[in-house]
């Protein structure tokens, strides 16, 4: 990885490096789960290999529904293997809003949450018109059409394919200059580089630990902090 420079790279990389770098080390901590590289690397081939299954590639999009959660970074990983784009949608927004966004960034697999905001995803689908198009996962379940059965599902390879180290990854909503929700587009260079500089000023090293109490819906969370520490 040293010798290659942030133009060639993709998150999913990074990830697969670290699993094969570090074999003990933790990746990830959330309540109750613990992942090391290599399990996270694990879900991450498995979670992209499903959503492949279910028809999702290069430039299809995923929205995330719901609060912080370690998943936004398997998605992130796991869309970065197929060239799909991850938005964390602002969980905070009123079901007209959250409308406007489904409609707008017209996903093909919505994650949701039902804890706290069901009842705002609800109306929100109701009132999309691209809602029923998508498949929708809940996270904060393990039954039937939950995130955790469907990552489950997946073949625990590595897809294996070319991805554009330039191709759009993340996407974040903002108000902008309209009042309207805007979607910026940002790639897996565009990610790496900010993410290699902020590291470098930061003297952020293999020993640093990220704890995420910001929103995983802004853009700071991503560029400032969660990439320079992945």
């Amino acid at each position: 990885m040293s010798s290659l420079s942030s133009s060639h790279v993709t998150i999913g990389d990074i990830i697969s490096e670290h699993s094969r770098s570090y074999p003990g080390g933790l990746a990830l901590v959330d309540g109750q789960y613990r992942l090391t590289w290599p399990e996270l690397d694990e879900r991450v081939r498995r979670l992209a290999n499903a959503l492949r299954a279910a028809g999702v590639g290069r430039g299809d999009r995923i929205l995330w529904l719901g609060q912080n959660s370690f998943r936004v970074y398997e998605l992130l990983g796991a869309a970065a293997k197929i060239g799909a784009m991850v938005c964390p949608g602002y969980w905070r927004w009123a079901p007209p809003e959250m409308a406007f966004a489904i409609d707008d960034f017209s996903p093909k697999v919505i994650i949701w949450q039902e804890e706290e905001i069901g009842d705002t995803v609800r109306a929100a689908r109701a009132e999309s018109q691209a809602a029923e198009s998508a498949l929708w996962l809940r996270h904060d379940s393990d039954s039937a059409g939950s995130y955790e059965e469907f990552l489950a599902s997946g073949d625990p390879g590595d897809p294996g394919l070319d991805i554009d180290p330039g191709s759009a990854l993340l996407v974040i909503y903002t108000a902008a200059i309209s009042g309207r929700q805007c979607g910026s587009m940002l790639s897996h260079t565009n990610l790496i580089s900010m993410g290699m500089a902020v590291a470098w000023l930061g003297d952020i090293d293999n020993a640093t630990v990220f704890l995420n109490t910001g929103p995983m819906f802004h853009i700071g969370n991503f560029q400032f902090f969660g990439i320079p520490v992945l």
